[in-house]
């Protein structure tokens, strides 16, 4: 059995929470800023579009970068997973930010990303469907962040850099560090940041039913991440061979 390598020393505990913390964090930038696009005349479409084309950018970038020498190796990685990568493109990331941008044109900010994490909203599109394939944008206007007025480049910016590429860089760390289920307890967060920046930036405030229903949905999912992390930990026991009776 190998031994483990002596010099290999685990993240501190503290740090890789804090990462996750801050990946969160910046996630929940996004429907702030996303929302105020879309009442400046933005369509969800185009949101999503200018987050994640910006924010890939971004990432191949600086994956050329880091990794100059073993580009072709990457690549060759890449073209291997290429169809897990293209679903997870398209589900996972594209899918969920368009049925999420399209939701908090109606709803709070907060309580679109609480009922995102319950994970209803390919449900939500089939019964209701909305106008997801608009392509709107307004380049000649101004989106509204907390009592000022600003540029709407400024509110991409914030999508695709602060709320994509750097979000998603730091939470594959977290992940990394933590383990899947660690980060996503830690992941939830999320709902906390975004509710703050959209009251500073939105003005929108929780009812007592809307916070009640938060918390409570909040400790729903944190039971059930721990009880998968629990699942997750638990060694399994190998089943022996049987053993063939002498004759």
């Amino acid at each position: 059995m190998p031994r483990p390598d002596p010099s290999f020393r685990r993240p501190p505990l503290l740090a890789s929470v804090g990462l996750a913390l801050a990946s969160a964090a910046l996630f929940g930038l996004s429907g702030p800023f996303a929302k105020a696009l879309l009442e400046a005349g933005w369509s969800p479409l185009v949101v999503v579009l200018a987050r994640i084309t910006g924010a890939a950018l971004i990432l191949v970038a600086a994956l050329l970068l880091m990794q100059r020498g073993r580009t072709r190796e990457r690549l060759d990685a890449i073209r291997a997973d290429r169809s897990t990568i293209l679903l997870f493109g398209i589900a996972a990331i594209a899918g969920v930010q368009l049925c999420f941008f399209s939701a908090v044109q109606y709803l709070p900010v907060s309580v679109a990303l609480l009922i995102e994490f319950l994970a209803p909203a390919v449900v939500l599109a089939l019964v209701a469907p909305l106008p997801l394939l608009a392509l709107t944008a307004d380049l000649s206007g101004t989106v509204g962040i907390g009592p000022a007025r600003a540029p709407w480049w400024v509110a991409v910016l914030v999508l695709a850099v602060a709320s994509g590429a750097l979000a998603y860089a730091v939470g594959v760390v977290a992940i990394a560090r933590l383990g899947a289920p660690r980060a996503a307890v830690v992941g939830l967060s999320e709902v906390v940041f975004a509710a703050v920046v959209a009251w500073i930036m939105l003005g929108e405030v929780l009812t007592g039913v809307q916070l009640g229903g938060a918390l409570a949905i909040l400790a729903g999912l944190v039971v059930v991440e721990r009880g998968r992390s629990g699942i997750a930990t638990q060694p399994v026991e190998p089943i022996p061979a049987p053993r063939l009776e002498e004759q």
